[in-house]
C-alpha cells in the first residue's frame, strides 16, 4: 500500500508571494512533492494551500518524508518548519488545479 503524505512548509520572514516560495515549488516538484490533490483517476486536480503538498512513497516513513522535505526547503531559506501527516485527506473549498 502506497503512503500518502500530506507537507506543509514554511519559510521564515518570507511573503507567500515571494520569489523564494516559487523556488520552494520548483524544488519541491522535483523530488515528487504534488501542488494539488488529484480524484477521479486525475480527472480533477484541486490547489493545495500555499506551501502544502501531497506526496507519495512505499518505500519512505513520515519521518523521512519530513526530513526529505526539510532538506530542500533549507536549500532556498535556512532553517525552515515542515510538518508531515500520513493517511488520507478530506478537502473544503479548494480551487481547481491549474498546471499553466
Amino acid at each position: 500500500m502506497t503512503g500518502k503524505f500530506t507537507v506543509r512548509v514554511e519559510l521564515h520572514g518570507v511573503r507567500d508571494d515571494s520569489d523564494d516560495y516559487e523556488r520552494l515549488h520548483e524544488a519541491m516538484a522535483k523530488k515528487g512533492f504534488r501542488k494539488y490533490l488529484s480524484y477521479d483517476d486525475g480527472k480533477n486536480k484541486f490547489q493545495l494551500p500555499t506551501a502544502e503538498y501531497r506526496y507519495f512513497s512505499d518505500a519512505e516513513t513520515n519521518e523521512q518524508v519530513a526530513q526529505k522535505a526539510y532538506d530542500i526547503a533549507d536549500t532556498i531559506k535556512r532553517n525552515p518548519s515542515v510538518i508531515s501527516t500520513e493517511g488520507d485527506v478530506a478537502k473544503r473549498n479548494l480551487k481547481k488545479f491549474d498546471a499553466t
